[in-house]
C-alpha cells in the first residue's frame, strides 16, 4: 500500500468510529492510573503497618527468646507492696517516683514450674506499667543479668526508633540513652540504660522529652 492510498482509506473511516476507539482509549488509560494509585496506597499503608507493629514485634521475639529458655512462667502483682516484698532490697525498682500513689500491673517471668518466687534470682524479666492520675502511664521493662548494652539495643531499634533522636547522658553515673520513636499508641519517648548488670526500658506516650528526663532522674537518684 503506498502512501496515497492509505490517506484515501483513512480519509473513508466513519469519524464515529474515531471517536469510539478515542473514548476507549481514555477509558482505559484511567483505569491503569487508578490501578497504580491503589497498589502504591496499599504498598504505603503496608510500610505503615510495618513501623507501628515494629515495637510489638520486637516484644513478641524477646519473649519468644525467654521462652526458648525454659522460662514460660508468668506471675503477677496488681498491688505494689505486694511486688516490694519479692524484689530485693537494692532493687532499682523499689525508686520508682510517686509509685505509691499509682495503679501498677507487673508480669514477673521466671522459670518453667514456678509457684512462688523464694529466690529472686530466678526471676529473668519483669515487665510492669504504672499508671498515674492526668492519664499518665509508664511503662518498664528490666532484663536481669542482661549481656546486651542499653546503646546496642537503641541502635538495633532504628526502626522502632529514630536515630536522629537519640541523645546520651549521665544521671547520677548511669549512662541513659534517650530516643523518640513510634508504638501502637503513637509516639512515645523511651529511655534505656544499664544498671547494676540489668537492663532497664522505660517509655511513655504522654511524655515529652524533657519529663522523660525528669522523671529517669528521679527514678536513678
Amino acid at each position: 500500500m503506498n502512501a496515497n492510498k492509505l490517506l484515501y482509506d483513512i480519509n473513508d473511516i466513519d469519524d464515529a468510529y474515531v471517536i469510539e476507539y478515542a473514548e476507549r482509549s481514555e477509558a482505559l488509560k484511567a483505569r491503569l492510573v487508578r490501578r497504580r494509585i491503589r497498589t502504591w496506597s496499599t504498598l504505603a499503608a503496608c510500610l505503615v503497618l510495618i513501623v507501628l507493629c515494629m515495637p510489638l514485634m520486637i516484644n513478641m521475639i524477646q519473649s519468644a527468646r525467654f521462652k526458648s529458655q525454659d522460662v514460660d512462667t508468668v506471675i503477677r502483682f496488681e498491688s505494689f507492696p505486694e511486688l516490694c516484698k519479692v524484689l530485693p532490697e537494692d532493687s532499682a525498682l523499689l525508686n520508682i517516683p510517686d509509685v505509691r500513689n499509682a495503679k501498677i500491673s507487673a508480669k514477673l517471668y521466671c522459670p518453667k514450674g514456678t509457684k512462688k518466687i523464694e529466690d529472686f534470682e530466678t526471676v529473668k524479666m519483669i515487665d510492669l506499667s504504672v499508671a498515674y492520675k492526668k492519664d499518665v502511664e509508664v511503662f518498664f521493662n528490666c532484663v536481669f543479668n542482661e549481656e546486651i548494652a542499653a546503646e546496642e539495643y537503641v541502635k538495633e531499634s532504628e526502626l522502632s526508633f529514630f536515630p536522629e533522636s537519640v541523645k546520651q547522658t549521665v544521671i547520677a553515673g548511669t549512662e541513659v540513652f534517650f530516643a523518640e520513636g513510634t508504638g501502637p499508641n503513637g509516639t512515645k519517648h523511651l529511655a534505656a540504660f544499664n544498671y547494676n548488670g540489668d537492663m532497664y526500658k522505660i517509655w511513655c506516650y504522654q511524655f515529652e522529652l524533657e519529663e522523660m528526663v525528669t522523671y529517669v532522674t528521679a527514678f536513678l537518684k
